[in-house]
């Protein structure tokens, strides 16, 4: 379907890719600087259409540079409070089949950023999530309790963890400034826009 294509058209031409540079010691064992990848992606009523496409096809294209290189990728789609599902993918770990199907589950309904930011803090103790980046996608509209930002920067000062959010067709990043280290801005309408994103995963 077009949908399918839009993925195809957005990965193959690596529109939207992500340099995400952690030091985990899957990164290190791999001979890459390359630590695991936790992405928290806003599937809330907001996001309904080119920005959660947008959305899921920057995830599966951090998935398919990451994943081959060794690299662990553990995904969370959230929306409203308590509202959340998760898969980890790793190398030889469930294929593009599982995470296309998983990709296309959605809440559809308010936003909620303490959930998913608390939930991937608490990953952050696995050993094989150790010291991984924090990726999180979303149209940005919402706020963050202070005390889930407090935590998030205790957590950075720490571990050295770094957070990066990709704002989807809204300039506002109040939302998000609070816990990111690096804010991007994308025009979900607008994929050659998106060419500009980063540089990244050869």
């Amino acid at each position: 379907g077009t949908e399918d294509l839009f993925y195809q058209r957005f990965v193959e031409r690596r529109l939207v890719s992500l340099e995400l540079a952690g030091q985990g010691d899957d990164g290190v064992a791999q001979g890459t600087e390359r630590g695991p990848i936790i992405a928290c992606i806003d599937t809330s009523a907001s996001m309904a259409g080119a920005p959660e496409l947008a959305a899921k096809a920057l995830v599966l294209a951090v998935c398919r540079a990451a994943v081959p290189k060794g690299r662990v990728v553990h995904l969370l789609l959230f929306g409203g409070p308590g509202e959340r599902t998760e898969l980890r993918i790793r190398r030889g770990l469930g294929g593009l089949e599982g995470i296309l199907a998983f990709l296309q589950l959605r809440f559809d309904s308010g936003t909620d950023f303490d959930g998913p930011l608390l939930r991937a803090l608490e990953l952050l103790d696995e050993r094989e999530l150790d010291l991984a980046d924090i990726l999180v996608v979303t149209d940005g509209l919402c706020r963050t309790h202070p005390e889930v930002v407090r935590k998030v920067k205790d957590s950075k000062d720490r571990r050295g963890v770094r957070v990066w959010s990709v704002l989807l067709g809204n300039d506002d990043a109040r939302g998000v400034s609070p816990f990111s280290d690096t804010v991007v801005h994308v025009d979900p309408r607008d994929a050659s826009g998106a060419a500009g994103l980063v540089k990244a995963l050869r």
